[in-house]
């Protein structure tokens, strides 16, 4: 994905706060998602929690015309990451006021504390150069935002049940991998996060959990730190 940058003051947090990333694919799902966002607002009055956003089939669209139309680069750079924003408003929506999006982390931070589902606007929180290929998604800037945020723990919600060590669309033999390294995930030739994942997560200090948002309980699990099924991604090999 292709992002536009700006400059923003440093923000000190302290807390537990969990990062989410709500993927774009669940969108395919309105009704498992539109439950998924009730269940994170129930957990939200118990949990801190703050959610970032995928672009969803809104990204699709500045890809394709982007190849399409030969669109001027630093243009796309500002669609792709507002692509975000809208599935985040979505999100908003969905939640009937029992969630509320800002474009600071301190207000994010704010609104999680006082028992709400954060959504975070990505579009204005970019503050500094960040790669800017179709390589580098909203997964990782997950996880750069995670780190400002000083993060408990970072939980990437997709419609998958994590990393595999082969593609399971293409074989059905595929086996979930429950724990992986940094080290390892890099020698996964094809797996549900973009390639620049094991380096955003290389100065995290938080693991990561990837949780499939189609199965509520599993995503409930994850945030209340319990066993789930799923996949946990830790900085070293064990």
């Amino acid at each position: 994905m292709l992002y536009a940058f700006r400059k923003v003051r440093k923000i000190k947090f302290r807390g537990m706060v969990q990062v989410l990333k709500i993927g774009g694919s669940l969108l395919n799902y309105p009704k498992e998602l539109k439950a998924l966002v009730n269940r994170l607002c129930n957990l939200s009055k118990e949990y801190e929690l703050i959610a970032v956003t995928g672009g969803a089939s809104f990204a699709d669209l500045v890809r394709y015309y982007y190849w399409e139309l030969k669109l001027n680069e630093k243009i796309c750079h500002k669609m792709a990451l507002l692509s975000m924003d809208l599935y985040t408003l979505l999100i908003e929506s969905l939640s009937e006021g029992k969630a509320l999006y800002s474009y600071s982390l301190k207000e994010a931070l704010k609104v999680a504390k006082n028992g709400k589902l954060s959504l975070l606007m990505a579009s204005r929180l970019i503050t500094k150069k960040l790669p800017s290929n179709w390589d580098f998604t909203s997964d990782s800037i997950a996880i750069y935002l995670a780190k400002r945020l000083k993060a408990e723990r970072l939980i990437v919600i997709k419609d998958v049940d994590g990393i595999f060590d082969s593609d399971p669309k293409k074989n059905r033999e595929a086996k979930l991998i429950k724990r992986i390294s940094l080290e390892e995930l890099k020698s996964i030739k094809e797996s549900c996060l973009d390639k620049y994942f094991p380096i955003f997560m290389r100065k995290a200090n938080f693991d990561c959990y990837i949780v499939n948002g189609l199965h509520l309980d599993r995503v409930e699990s994850a945030i209340k730190g319990k066993e789930f099924f799923g996949t946990r991604i830790v900085k070293e090999r064990v």
